[in-house]
């Protein structure tokens, strides 16, 4: 079994799929559904720090959940619904522990808030610490590291996940609507649309890494790579250095898109292209735009939502070895693909 996979999917059953769902394509032996806890309202993304028993499980109206020793905690670990705006696609939606915290105690969430004129949507990102007692944070610890006002209410990203660099990596939407209609996602001055990357120990709140992309030139120094639409899930395949990005569609096509970890500047193509075809412009031209290594079509009615690696225990991570969604059956669920694309599909590869 591969603990991470059996995880994901034990989440997703707490969700409300069914163990019994439809057969997976492939390879299905190594996947299987567990349940770890049930009770649970709107349980939307699950984490632990590293070398942690515990698994932190996030409800989307704005609490934080423990699971210790196969047990769900009533206590809430966090509870901050009085902060977060939520419903649709708004809410607390990620949460990423420092790598230091079993020393510094510090985590990071991401989530939706109206001002108190409830006029203004904004995305938050913020840093808590854990209070005296491990099992409860200090609500009132939290500090602003980064506010981005949302125009719309829907397509708000979600993800904070701390990389193999130590940098703090954040998925933002394209601001919602529909289509992009500002064209945010191609826009370097803008931060929706983009995946961001910032140092958290660099700076108060935070410093921009020297080697982001649009530092010393025009553009936002927070933006890692842009054109996305709504990067609800992304992973990093540590062994093999490569990113997965999990990238919602617009009207036809879900995408998953690959590249080494280590390069930024990379544009994913939205809103010129969804998934490998051009939506707007149409035709339109491809050239320096990132293609996804897997897109699959709306028949089925189901939006990707997991960009997940796994590899088997005691085995080197490898391009070789990795699963990520390919196919759709009806009903939808995991969809794995025997191997990531070879290394001359990868972005700046040589032909």
């Amino acid at each position: 079994m591969k603990p991470t996979a059996a995880i994901v999917c034990a989440l997703a059953a707490c969700a409300g799929n069914s163990p019994g769902g439809p057969p997976l394509p492939g390879e299905t032996g190594s996947l299987e559904l567990q349940l770890v806890a049930s009770g649970l309202s709107s349980p939307l993304y699950l984490t632990a720090p590293a070398g942690d028993p515990r698994l932190f499980i996030v409800e989307q109206a704005g609490r934080i959940r423990i699971v210790r020793a196969g047990q769900l905690l009533a206590r809430p670990f966090l509870d901050i619904g009085d902060r977060v705006a939520s419903g649709g696609e708004e809410g607390l939606l990620g949460l990423a522990f420092h790598p230091n915290y079993a020393s510094n105690g510090s985590f990071y969430v991401n989530y939706t808030h109206l001002n108190n004129a409830r006029d203004t949507l904004y995305t938050l990102i913020e840093r808590y610490t854990v209070s005296a007692a491990p099992d409860s944070a200090d609500s009132a610890s939290h500090k602003l590291i980064l506010r981005i006002v949302q125009p719309y209410p829907n397509h708000n990203g979600g993800l904070v996940m701390f990389g193999p660099d130590g940098m703090l990596y954040i998925g933002m939407g394209d601001g919602g609507s529909g289509g992009d209609p500002q064209n945010r996602a191609q826009n370097p001055d803008s931060l929706l649309g983009k995946l961001l990357r910032v140092d958290v120990d660099g700076g108060d709140p935070y410093a921009s890494p020297p080697n982001n992309p649009y530092v010393g030139r025009s553009g936002r120094d927070e933006i890692w790579a842009i054109g996305l639409r709504n990067p609800w899930r992304f992973a990093f395949d540590r062994g093999a250095g490569l990113l997965y990005i999990a990238d919602v569609g617009q009207n036809l096509w879900e995408e998953v898109s690959v590249a080494p970890a280590g390069q930024g500047g990379l544009n994913y193509g939205w809103r010129i292209m969804e998934g490998a075809h051009c939506f707007n412009p149409d035709p339109c031209s491809t050239a320096g735009l990132v293609q996804p290594a897997v897109e699959y079509g709306h028949a089925s009615g189901c939006s990707v939502t997991v960009a997940l690696f796994t590899a088997a225990a005691g085995r080197r991570r490898s391009p070789g070895n990795t699963s990520i969604p390919t196919t759709v059956p009806a009903g939808c669920g995991a969809f794995p693909m025997p191997t990531a694309p070879s290394p001359d599909r990868l972005p700046g590869a040589s032909t």
